[in-house]
Protein backbone atom coordinates (compact mmCIF):
# COMPACT_ATOMS: atom_id res chain seq x y z
CA UNK A 1 0.00 0.00 0.00
CA UNK A 2 2.87 2.31 0.86
CA UNK A 3 4.25 1.97 -2.65
CA UNK A 4 0.82 2.49 -4.24
CA UNK A 5 0.10 5.70 -2.33
CA UNK A 6 3.61 7.04 -2.90
CA UNK A 7 3.21 6.54 -6.64
CA UNK A 8 -0.15 8.27 -6.44
CA UNK A 9 1.33 11.34 -4.77
CA UNK A 10 4.26 11.44 -7.20
CA UNK A 11 1.98 11.55 -10.23
CA UNK A 12 -0.59 14.01 -8.93
CA UNK A 13 -0.85 16.92 -11.32
CA UNK A 14 1.55 15.40 -13.86
CA UNK A 15 -0.95 13.53 -16.03
CA UNK A 16 -4.03 15.74 -15.61
CA UNK A 17 -5.22 18.24 -18.20
CA UNK A 18 -6.00 21.82 -17.24
CA UNK A 19 -9.73 21.05 -17.14
CA UNK A 20 -9.14 17.97 -15.01
CA UNK A 21 -7.03 20.04 -12.63
CA UNK A 22 -9.91 22.50 -12.22
CA UNK A 23 -12.36 19.66 -11.58
CA UNK A 24 -9.95 18.04 -9.12
CA UNK A 25 -9.51 21.32 -7.22
CA UNK A 26 -13.29 21.76 -7.02
CA UNK A 27 -13.73 18.20 -5.76
CA UNK A 28 -10.97 18.73 -3.19
CA UNK A 29 -12.69 21.87 -1.94
CA UNK A 30 -16.08 20.13 -1.76
CA UNK A 31 -14.43 17.25 0.10
CA UNK A 32 -12.39 19.29 2.56
CA UNK A 33 -14.76 22.17 3.36
CA UNK A 34 -17.57 20.07 4.94
CA UNK A 35 -15.04 18.20 7.09
CA UNK A 36 -14.09 21.47 8.79
CA UNK A 37 -17.35 21.24 10.75
CA UNK A 38 -18.65 17.72 10.07
CA UNK A 39 -18.88 16.71 13.74
CA UNK A 40 -20.30 20.01 14.98
CA UNK A 41 -23.93 18.90 14.36
CA UNK A 42 -23.31 15.76 16.45
CA UNK A 43 -21.80 17.75 19.32
CA UNK A 44 -24.69 20.23 19.09
CA UNK A 45 -27.19 17.38 19.35
CA UNK A 46 -25.47 16.03 22.48
CA UNK A 47 -25.38 19.44 24.14
CA UNK A 48 -28.99 20.15 23.17
CA UNK A 49 -30.38 16.86 24.48
CA UNK A 50 -27.85 16.38 27.29
CA UNK A 51 -27.73 12.73 26.29
CA UNK A 52 -25.34 10.36 24.51
CA UNK A 53 -27.99 7.71 23.90
CA UNK A 54 -27.53 5.93 20.58
CA UNK A 55 -23.83 6.85 20.42
CA UNK A 56 -20.75 4.65 20.82
CA UNK A 57 -17.68 5.87 22.73
CA UNK A 58 -15.60 3.01 21.33
CA UNK A 59 -16.57 4.11 17.83
CA UNK A 60 -15.43 7.68 18.51
CA UNK A 61 -12.15 6.43 19.98
CA UNK A 62 -11.49 4.26 16.93
CA UNK A 63 -12.18 7.22 14.65
CA UNK A 64 -9.62 9.28 16.57
CA UNK A 65 -6.99 6.59 16.01
CA UNK A 66 -7.86 6.39 12.30
CA UNK A 67 -7.50 10.15 11.80
CA UNK A 68 -4.30 10.38 13.83
CA UNK A 69 -2.58 7.51 12.02
CA UNK A 70 -3.74 8.74 8.61
CA UNK A 71 -2.52 12.28 9.31
CA UNK A 72 0.88 11.10 10.55
CA UNK A 73 1.34 8.66 7.67
CA UNK A 74 0.57 11.21 4.96
CA UNK A 75 2.65 13.90 6.68
CA UNK A 76 5.68 11.68 7.33
CA UNK A 77 5.70 10.56 3.69
CA UNK A 78 5.55 14.12 2.30
CA UNK A 79 2.20 13.84 0.57
CA UNK A 80 0.63 16.98 -0.95
CA UNK A 81 -1.28 18.89 1.71
CA UNK A 82 -4.63 18.52 -0.07
CA UNK A 83 -4.40 14.73 0.25
CA UNK A 84 -4.73 14.86 4.03
CA UNK A 85 -5.86 18.42 4.83
CA UNK A 86 -9.21 17.32 6.27
CA UNK A 87 -7.50 14.92 8.69
CA UNK A 88 -6.33 17.88 10.79
CA UNK A 89 -9.87 19.17 11.29
CA UNK A 90 -11.25 15.65 11.75
CA UNK A 91 -8.68 14.77 14.43
CA UNK A 92 -9.39 17.92 16.44
CA UNK A 93 -13.14 17.37 16.20
CA UNK A 94 -12.81 13.69 17.08
CA UNK A 95 -10.91 14.52 20.27
CA UNK A 96 -13.51 17.15 21.18
CA UNK A 97 -16.24 14.58 20.50
CA UNK A 98 -14.67 12.15 22.98
CA UNK A 99 -14.49 14.85 25.63
CA UNK A 100 -18.10 15.92 25.01
CA UNK A 101 -19.23 12.29 25.19
CA UNK A 102 -17.38 11.73 28.48
CA UNK A 103 -18.77 14.93 29.95
CA UNK A 104 -22.39 14.08 29.16
CA UNK A 105 -21.96 10.49 30.31
CA UNK A 106 -20.57 11.76 33.63
CA UNK A 107 -17.18 10.12 33.05
CA UNK A 108 -15.18 13.35 33.08
CA UNK A 109 -14.79 15.57 36.12
CA UNK A 110 -12.32 18.39 35.52
CA UNK A 111 -13.14 19.93 38.88
CA UNK A 112 -11.25 17.24 40.78
CA UNK A 113 -8.15 16.45 38.72
CA UNK A 114 -6.62 17.55 35.45
CA UNK A 115 -8.13 15.73 32.49
CA UNK A 116 -4.96 13.86 31.65
CA UNK A 117 -4.47 12.57 35.18
CA UNK A 118 -8.06 11.45 35.54
CA UNK A 119 -8.06 9.75 32.12
CA UNK A 120 -4.88 7.86 32.99
CA UNK A 121 -6.80 6.05 35.72
CA UNK A 122 -9.44 4.79 33.33
CA UNK A 123 -9.39 2.61 30.22
CA UNK A 124 -9.84 5.76 28.13
CA UNK A 125 -6.48 6.93 29.48
CA UNK A 126 -4.74 4.07 27.70
CA UNK A 127 -6.14 5.32 24.42
CA UNK A 128 -4.91 8.88 24.94
CA UNK A 129 -1.50 7.56 25.98
CA UNK A 130 -1.26 5.51 22.77
CA UNK A 131 -2.31 8.52 20.68
CA UNK A 132 0.34 10.67 22.35
CA UNK A 133 3.05 8.07 21.61
CA UNK A 134 2.03 7.86 17.95
CA UNK A 135 1.89 11.63 17.65
CA UNK A 136 5.26 12.18 19.31
CA UNK A 137 7.14 11.00 16.21
CA UNK A 138 9.12 8.50 18.26
CA UNK A 139 7.82 5.50 16.31
CA UNK A 140 9.61 4.28 13.14
CA UNK A 141 7.91 5.05 9.81
CA UNK A 142 7.43 1.33 9.18
CA UNK A 143 5.31 0.99 12.31
CA UNK A 144 3.18 4.00 11.33
CA UNK A 145 2.78 2.42 7.87
CA UNK A 146 1.58 -0.79 9.53
CA UNK A 147 -0.94 1.16 11.62
CA UNK A 148 -2.11 2.91 8.47
CA UNK A 149 -2.74 -0.44 6.80
CA UNK A 150 -5.06 -1.21 9.72
CA UNK A 151 -7.18 1.87 9.05
CA UNK A 152 -9.62 -0.11 6.91
CA UNK A 153 -10.76 -2.51 9.66
CA UNK A 154 -10.60 0.26 12.28
CA UNK A 155 -12.62 2.66 10.16
CA UNK A 156 -15.16 -0.02 9.34
CA UNK A 157 -15.36 -1.13 12.97
CA UNK A 158 -16.01 2.41 14.23
CA UNK A 159 -18.97 2.75 11.88
CA UNK A 160 -20.24 -0.76 12.59
CA UNK A 161 -20.18 0.06 16.31
CA UNK A 162 -22.25 3.16 15.67
CA UNK A 163 -24.66 1.14 13.54
CA UNK A 164 -24.89 -1.64 16.12
CA UNK A 165 -25.52 0.82 18.96
CA UNK A 166 -28.48 2.31 17.11
CA UNK A 167 -29.84 -1.10 16.09
CA UNK A 168 -29.45 -2.70 19.52
CA UNK A 169 -31.19 0.17 21.32
CA UNK A 170 -33.75 0.64 18.52
CA UNK A 171 -33.27 4.36 19.08
CA UNK A 172 -30.90 6.68 17.22
CA UNK A 173 -31.06 9.09 20.16
CA UNK A 174 -28.65 11.98 19.65
CA UNK A 175 -27.02 10.56 16.51
CA UNK A 176 -26.66 13.26 13.85
CA UNK A 177 -28.06 12.51 10.40
CA UNK A 178 -26.23 15.57 9.02
CA UNK A 179 -22.85 14.41 10.33
CA UNK A 180 -23.18 10.90 8.90
CA UNK A 181 -24.47 12.12 5.53
CA UNK A 182 -21.51 14.52 5.20
CA UNK A 183 -19.18 11.67 6.19
CA UNK A 184 -20.63 9.46 3.44
CA UNK A 185 -20.50 12.18 0.80
CA UNK A 186 -16.91 13.19 1.59
CA UNK A 187 -15.81 9.53 1.50
CA UNK A 188 -17.42 9.31 -1.94
CA UNK A 189 -15.47 12.45 -2.87
CA UNK A 190 -12.23 10.76 -1.83
CA UNK A 191 -13.07 7.90 -4.20
CA UNK A 192 -13.53 10.36 -7.08
CA UNK A 193 -10.31 12.30 -6.40
CA UNK A 194 -8.32 9.07 -6.01
CA UNK A 195 -9.61 7.78 -9.33
CA UNK A 196 -8.64 11.06 -11.00
CA UNK A 197 -5.06 10.94 -9.72
CA UNK A 198 -3.46 7.53 -9.20
CA UNK A 199 -5.92 4.81 -8.21
CA UNK A 200 -4.83 2.83 -5.19
CA UNK A 201 -7.15 -0.12 -4.67
CA UNK A 202 -6.67 -0.36 -0.92
CA UNK A 203 -7.49 3.35 -0.53
CA UNK A 204 -10.49 2.95 -2.85
CA UNK A 205 -11.70 -0.05 -0.85
CA UNK A 206 -11.25 1.89 2.40
CA UNK A 207 -13.39 4.82 1.29
CA UNK A 208 -15.94 2.65 -0.53
CA UNK A 209 -16.55 0.74 2.69
CA UNK A 210 -16.57 3.99 4.69
CA UNK A 211 -19.11 5.62 2.37
CA UNK A 212 -21.36 2.54 2.34
CA UNK A 213 -21.35 2.23 6.14
CA UNK A 214 -21.88 5.96 6.68
CA UNK A 215 -24.96 5.89 4.45
CA UNK A 216 -26.11 2.75 6.29
CA UNK A 217 -25.91 4.67 9.58
CA UNK A 218 -27.94 7.46 7.96
CA UNK A 219 -30.66 4.93 7.10
CA UNK A 220 -30.59 3.55 10.66
CA UNK A 221 -30.94 7.07 12.10
CA UNK A 222 -34.03 7.69 9.98
CA UNK A 223 -35.59 4.32 10.79
CA UNK A 224 -35.00 4.39 14.54
CA UNK A 225 -35.46 8.09 15.28
CA UNK A 226 -38.78 9.11 16.90
CA UNK A 227 -41.20 10.37 14.26
CA UNK A 228 -41.11 13.96 15.48
CA UNK A 229 -37.29 14.02 15.04
CA UNK A 230 -36.86 12.18 11.78
CA UNK A 231 -34.63 14.92 10.43
CA UNK A 232 -32.30 17.57 11.84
Amino acid sequence: MHCGITKMSATMGESLSANDEVILNILNFLRIAPNLFVKIPQMRNIVKTGSVRGLSLKGFLMETVVYMVGLLYYFNNNFPFLVYAEYIALEIQALLMVLVFLHYSNDLDVRILPVALQASRRPVGSFFLMTAIIGSGSLPTSIIAFFFSMNLPLNASSKLLALNTIYSTKNSGSASFLMWSISGLTSAGRIATNLMTKPDYLVLTNFTVAASLSFSVCCAIIIYRPSEKKFE
